[in-house]
């Protein structure tokens, strides 16, 4: 048949500015291997394949000895090859679409529509190629009860609809054409449906009568050229072995025919007839008539020169003629002899019915997974409309309403491979194409405006904000209000009304009935998407099943689905140097400003006020195109948040004014930075009702207008004023916000906000801190003393209010003791600790909802300050004002003051106890805290003084040379210490540091030992006037600077806030802490338990951004409570380091989602700074030459500037040009003038070429700032394998119920193994089998000498050592060990020693069962005596052989 489908093509572009005749395709002979054919306007090569497995004929290659035949003189009708597409020719996407088709011309059809596809995707018709066609139902309409489609959730047959998708069965949203089947199997095409429609003509078998009617005859028919390849047909039969081959032309070049082809001298390609085989000799007679030709179609002959008229057919022929004219007719007119043939068109085919016809979609480097199912499957109003020809029933086609379109995807995966097939660990980052975006097309895309370039994603931006809601419950919302509540009706009863009564239940609505839907066509989907300028308000139109199940925006609403709001933000516009092609926002600050445009002269940097819904199970952005509130007093819209970024935001739930049933979910917007805001700060608070339903779930009321979601309200500017980067959360009882710090106006804000949403005010909570903590401690005596504690040590058991006892038992037994002790409550400006005024940090609540616990607790942790502000003193201030606090002590005899240190406004932690010598022989024992801080030097300027009695008892205290070394141009304290005093005095002295220290004063013997303790309170031994006793001496210890004045400019610390008593407090916490930060996130898990834990990620400190991440078990006790950094160890991938970006938490699905955030390098500054040195030694020397060379001769002059650029790389174009030329410099060298009339050298001249090159050749630093793309997800339930079942996973990380172990405990414990896990990583180790064997396959193979399952008894040896020929002893199991009991002889823990008898009788050595005795012993046991006799012989008793040794001796 004749169609696109299956061709290998090539494609050629035409530009159609070009003159025609100058224009010209390719030659079809000139490429051999292959055809062509031309269609819409392009020309196709088709390559001919040997192996194509499919082909219905094999390819006939016939050598006649000069050569090969060309293959388009071969087959008549080829095969269709393999299509060639640009690029990579790889098939990304298969679309199946069902179609309800009623055309005329079947084939011609399927190329429209294969091009109507193209178009939609915006791709070229070379991309798309139309694979087959299943006819579903032949002959129908694809209307209720022709088609049945499974639903593929409920795995049940729904029957399908045609126009307006009114289903009979439910709603089809879940169903796609591959599962679909006609109704009744007798009208379903069969599977070659498609092939057979193609018209097969009859033999050709022409008629004459005589040569005359033969010249007639020819004009008749009207011969053409196949379009697939160059057989000659009498349309639409091919004429076998018949070829005609030449030039091929389109309509726009010839004007009769659509294509034609005909010679072309210029290329030197004629218009020829070719013969390869056998013909009837009746068509040879017709074609010499039909062709004006050089030559004829020979014909058989019986004899030489004699034609054999009786012949049917001729010879085997392989003969090529050229053609001159042609006898045929053009438009049915006789128009004179032709010089081209036109190529064939395919038969009209008549079809009606319901077809699936699936395409083959090709790579074209452009499309991505996201865009392809935006395009295919989200946006259904533009797939009704882009995929139909005309609406209903006009046009040969129309995509249906249900089934819906599907496909498969075979490109690159934008989302991450599934954790169930290969566990990737527990990061994953989902990609969208979230730079097809500019500024143009998030301006201004409100209600009532026309948004036709509404991006498909987010731009990445940083300053954000996102917040967490969830859509409606069916059975919670929309059961009991759209489906009245009535058991027998499913989750289908959005769309199916069947268990409702039909369409008549929209009887029952006022609203419903009205004649706003007398237009109702039974539609399920909006017909109006967001570019419409009426859209969102009237996306549905009068299509009431649309309202029961799209939001305001008309996108669907799926049910009990977590959704997050991205408002705000600072993004960059994606836009290319004309120059580069490079993205500005990349390299901005390599670009010359000069002639840049305007918009880009800020790197192209936007702030934005768009909002978008991200779909987190359906992985999808949508656009949210909002509506403006009306002012009840001027009845005007009251506008749209403006563009903003490091504002604010939080969710509220509340019920209906009017329903208490009904509940209506809000997001607030406070503050931010905007340009458009006063002072460029914002103190404006706005709410956004979030479309959390579908439209038909929101009442209509007989009056006012319906309120459905989808529309920004403002409400009452903040009388606080306005702020920055602070945070905001919501209460759990969703009736108040909380604000905190924040940057304001020149300065930054510790002040805590309370909004009430009831009464849309605004209070500022004055909140209470801890000022002191004292408790009851005993000495080495046993003697009780009220000390005082760190606040931040506080435990509720322990540290109880004693004023409440009402008797002294129980945790108030120490009461009695000590009334006093307990927790002393105070506001900040009564000294009680609380967070630091600061900005960047991140705040979270969380409650217990255990009965009797407390309400929700705000936690703060981190962020930033700068040390001076518009309301901060200067540093000469700071001094000046600084507070100072007086303990006093016992000084004994080795003279020791103990010092106390309070602390500052932020605790900090002790450093490690060290013992310092300062000038004066004075010794510090303790941290450098006690004095100053020595983690930040500028807190170092303590001043220490003490009662002065005797002018001969001083000693100095130097700080400045000691603790400060680091300080400068600062004016420091130099302390000077009395003591043995009986009257009071202070002397200061001061001195600069780094400059010379005042000389010691006073003895210098037995120096006192200065001891610093980290504690807080005053000691009030002072008495009247200041006088003391003779043996204490008073210590006076500046506090430090003022709040307002701390350099401290990035946080570390942990504040919690109880919402109930209205007080902050510093949360105890053991072990390292994270690295201090700001423009991190946090959030909590395990909000509403007695087991919160805060999650803490990215941000950065300074020029680090960071991507660790940290875990914090807020509410355990003691010294469980610690930061822990759980991601070292993780395997797969990791988001990157990354700092103001945002992260919700989804409970049900314990995953963490971070979206946005800025992405910088670390500047190397040592590097830098080397790059800047050699730049301005460059320009140092290139400034110096007129000075410095001045009458200096030309050689001496060359030869210097030579040796410089050798030995310090000062090496100007001059330098170069004498270095490789070897002669003088010339006159002009790039463009400046460098000598004289007289021809000396010009020294300013050359200085001014050198800077040139200098500035030319000079370091300049790369501003690359990058943001943080897609949505990078953290599942703290991913596991490897899932844990096997065999346990659970925390945070990654498998915790294995017994006996199981491993990473994703696979592996079985022997009996006998014992495991441990890394308390930072997690990581488990094992001891196997006791440690006395291996474990192999869930068996102990114990070492030798051990027994039992577990390899924890020793075992007796060898078996006793016994044989199989001797049983030596057996083993008995005694405790604590087995014990070997032997037999006979044999002895020994094994028995493997033998006995000898009587153990010889204690007269010799048992050796190997036999006795050596003792001199004058013998027998077995050695318990006989004998005296032996020097040469006496005693007659019976004779030893024969030393009688034999005697005699040989004595010989």
């Amino acid at each position: 048949m004749s169609t696109v489908s299956g061709f290998q093509a090539l494609f050629l572009s035409v530009p159609a500015a070009q003159p025609a005749d100058t224009i010209n395709p390719p030659p079809v002979i000139g490429v051999p291997g292959h055809t062509e054919s031309w269609i819409d306007e392009h020309v196709y090569l088709h390559q001919h394949d040997d192996v194509v497995e499919n082909d219905s004929k094999r390819r006939r290659m016939q050598e006649d000895g000069t050569g090969w035949v060309l293959p388009h003189l071969v087959d008549r009708i080829p095969p269709p090859p393999i299509k060639y597409i640009p690029g990579t020719g790889a098939v990304i996407a298969r679309v199946y679409i069902m179609f309800e088709v009623r055309t005329n011309d079947w084939h011609y059809m399927k190329k429209r529509l294969s091009n109507r596809l193209a178009a939609f995707l915006g791709v070229s018709p070379l991309y798309v190629d139309l694979e087959q066609v299943v006819p579903i139902v032949v002959g129908e309409r694809c209307i209720p009860g022709v088609l049945l489609c499974r639903d593929l959730q409920r795995n049940v047959y729904l029957r399908a609809p045609g126009l307006g998708g009114a289903s009979m069965d439910g709603d089809l949203y879940n169903t796609e054409p591959r599962h679909c089947r006609g109704a009744d199997a007798s009208k379903s095409g069969s599977a070659n449906w498609d092939s057979v429609q193609a018209l097969v003509g009859s033999d050709f078998n022409p008629q004459w009568r005589d040569d005359l009617d033969l010249l007639e005859k020819v004009w008749e028919d009207d011969f053409c050229v196949s379009q697939l390849n160059t057989s000659l047909m009498l349309f639409p039969t091919p004429i076998n072995n018949t070829y005609i081959t030449g030039w091929r032309y389109d309509s726009k070049r010839r004007t009769t025919g659509n294509l034609v082809v005909a010679g072309n001298q210029e290329r030197g390609v004629p218009l020829e007839l070719h013969i390869v085989g056998v013909i009837p000799t009746k068509w040879a007679r017709y074609f010499n008539a039909k062709f004006i030709l050089n030559g004829s179609i020979p014909l058989p002959l019986y004899q030489p020169e004699v034609v054999d008229t009786t012949a049917v057919f001729t010879d085997e022929l392989n003969v090529t003629l050229g053609i001159f004219g042609v006898r045929q007719k053009e438009g049915g007119i006789r128009m004179g002899i032709l010089d081209y043939l036109p190529v064939c068109l395919d038969p009209p085919v008549e079809a009606r019915g319901c077809f699936r016809i699936d395409h083959k979609i090709y790579d074209d480097n452009l499309w991505n997974e996201y865009n392809f199912k935006n395009a295919i499957l989200w946006q259904r109003d533009r797939v009704l409309e882009g995929l139909s020809e005309y609406n209903y029933p006009f046009g040969d086609w129309n995509a249906t309403e249900g089934p819906w379109p599907s496909y498969d995807w075979y490109g690159l995966r934008m989302v991450p491979e599934d954790p169930g097939v290969r566990y990737l660990g527990p990061w994953a980052q989902y990609t969208f194409p979230q730079k097809e975006y500019s500024l143009d097309q998030q301006s201004f895309c409100q209600t009532g405006s026309n948004c036709s370039e509404i991006p498909v994603a987010p731009s990445p931006r940083y300053l954000h904000t996102a917040v967490l809601y969830y859509t409606w419950n069916f059975w919670q919302h929309a059961h009991p209000y759209l489906c009245d509540g009535k058991p027998e009706c499913g989750d289908d009863c959005l769309a199916n009304l069947t268990c409702l009564g039909g369409v008549s239940y929209f009887q029952s609505s006022f609203y419903f009935r009205s004649s706003t839907f007398d237009s109702d066509d039974g539609g399920i989907i909006a017909p109006r998407n967001l570019a419409h300028v009426d859209c969102p308000r009237t996306c549905c139109m009068s299509r009431r099943l649309c309202l029961r199940l799209t939001d305001a925006c008309g996108y669907r609403v799926p049910f009990s689905s977590p959704m997050i709001l991205i408002f705000g933000g600072k993004a960059y516009e994606h836009v290319k140097d004309p120059a580069t092609g490079r993205l500005i926002y990349h390299f901005c600050e390599q670009l010359s400003k000069v002639d840049l445009r305007e918009e880009w002269r800020s790197c192209s940097e936007v702030t934005l006020n768009e909002l978008w819904r991200y779909d987190i199970k359906g992985n999808k952005w949508e656009f949210l195109k909002t509506d403006s509130a009306t002012s009840p007093t001027t009845q005007e819209p009251v506008g749209w948040p403006v563009a903003r970024f490091g504002h604010g935001a939080a969710v509220i739930e509340m019920v209906d004014e009017q329903n208490s049933d009904i509940k209506r979910m809000y997001m607030y917007v406070f503050g931010g930075m905007g340009n458009q805001c006063p002072g460029s700060v914002c103190s404006d608070v706005w709410r956004y009702e979030i479309p959390w339903a579908a439209q038909a779930y929101f009442p209509k009321y007989p009056t006012g207008d319906w309120v459905r979601g989808n529309v920004w309200d403002r409400l009452k500017d903040n009388p606080y004023g306005g702020r920055y980067r602070h945070g905001m959360v919501s209460t759990s009882s969703m009736e108040y916000i909380y604000v905190y710090g924040g940057q304001i106006l020149g300065g930054f804000d510790n002040t805590l906000l309370r909004y009430r949403i009831s009464t849309d005010l605004w209070e500022d909570m004055r909140p209470y801190g801890r000022v002191s903590l004292t408790r009851l401690m005993y000495d080495y005596f046993g003697t009780p003393a009220a000390t005082n504690a760190p606040v931040q040590s506080y435990e509720e058991e322990t540290d109880v209010d004693c004023d409440l006892a009402w008797s002294f038992t129980g945790k108030f037994a120490h009461c009695k003791v000590c009334p006093s002790c307990g927790l002393v409550l105070g506001r900040r400006e009564e000294g009680a600790h609380m967070p630091s005024e600061r900005a960047d940090h991140s705040m979270v609540n969380f409650r217990d909802e255990q009965p009797g616990a407390v309400d929700d607790v705000i936690s703060v942790f981190g962020g930033f300050r700068t040390t001076w502000g518009y309301f901060a003193k200067t540093p000469q201030e700071c001094l000046e004002s600084a507070t100072t606090t007086t303990t006093t002590t016992t000084t004994s005899g080795d003279q020791v003051i103990t010092l106390t240190d309070p602390p500052d406004t932020t605790p900090l932690q002790s450093g490690p106890e060290t013992t310092t010598l300062l000038e004066g022989g004075v010794q510090v024992v303790g941290s450098f805290d006690t004095l100053g801080n020595d983690r930040i030097p500028e807190t170092s300027a303590g001043m220490i003084t003490t009662t002065v009695t005797d002018p001969n008892d001083r000693i100095t205290l130097d700080l400045g040379d000691t603790i400060t070394a680091t300080s400068t141009a600062t004016t420091l304290a130099t302390t000077v210490v009395i003591t043995s005093s009986t009257m009071t005095s202070t002397e200061t002295a001061t001195s600069t540091a780094g400059g010379p220290a005042p000389p010691p004063t006073g003895p210098q013997t037995n120096p006192p030992v200065v001891q610093g303790s980290y504690t807080s309170g005053v000691s009030n031994n002072l008495t009247a006037g200041g006088a003391v006793s003779s043996d204490q001496s008073t210590v006076v210890l500046r506090e430090g600077p003022t709040p307002a004045c701390s350099p401290k400019y990035y946080f570390d610390d942990y504040w919690y806030y109880d919402t109930t008593v209205n007080q902050w407090a510093a949360l105890q916490i053991f072990g390292d802490l994270p690295p201090s930060r700001k423009g991190h996130a946090m959030i909590a898990r395990n909000a509403r338990s007695n087991d919160t834990q805060v999650v803490l990620f990215g941000g950065n400190e300074q020029d680090q951004p960071l991507n660790d991440l940290w875990i914090l078990n807020v509410k355990r006790p003691g010294v469980e409570r610690t930061w822990t950094q759980i991601d070292k160890f993780f395997p797969g991938v990791k988001p990157p380091a990354v700092a103001f970006h945002t992260m919700v938490y989804v409970e049900e699905m314990d995953t963490a989602y971070v979206f946005g955030g800025l992405i910088w390098k670390r500047t190397d500054l040592t590097e830098t700074d080397r790059l800047r040195n050699i730049d301005r030694r460059c320009l140092k020397e290139a400034q110096g030459l007129p000075m410095t060379e001045h009458g200096t001769s030309e050689v001496n002059f060359l030869a210097k500037m030579v040796a410089k650029c050798t030995a310090s790389s000062f090496c100007c174009p001059l330098t170069a040009t004498v270095r490789s030329s070897g002669r003088p410099p010339p006159a002009m060298m790039s463009g400046i003038k460098i000598r004289t009339t007289e021809n000396a050298l010009n020294l300013t001249a050359i200085s001014a070429l050198c800077r040139a090159d200098c500035e030319a050749n000079a370091f300049f630093p790369e501003f690359y700032p990058v943001i943080s793309e897609g949505v990078w997800t953290f599942n703290m339930s991913s596991c490897p394998n899932n844990c096997n079942n065999h346990g659970r996973c925390d945070f990654s990380q498998c915790v294995c119920e017994p006996p199981w172990y491993g990473a994703d405990c696979s592996l079985r414990k022997c009996p006998g193994t014992v495991c441990y896990a890394d308390s930072s990583t997690k990581e488990q180790f094992c001891l196997e089998c006791s440690s006395r064997g291996r474990c192999i396959e869930n068996a102990c193979v114990c070492d030798p000498g051990w027994s039992y399952e577990d390899c924890s008894v020793p075992v007796c040896e060898n078996n006793c050592s016994s044989t199989p020929f001797e049983q030596r002893g057996v083993c008995v199991e005694d405790f604590p060990v087995h014990q070997c009991h032997c037999f006979g002889r044999y002895s020994g823990y094994n028995c493997s020693e033998l006995l000898c008898l009587n153990a010889c009788s204690g007269r010799g050595i048992c050796v190997n069962g036999m006795c050596q005795c003792e001199i004058g012993f013998h027998g077995d046991d050695c318990s006989i005596f004998m005296i032996e006799f020097e040469n006496q012989n005693f007659g019976i008793y004779a030893d024969e052989e030393a009688a034999g040794t005697d005699a040989a001796t004595a010989a």
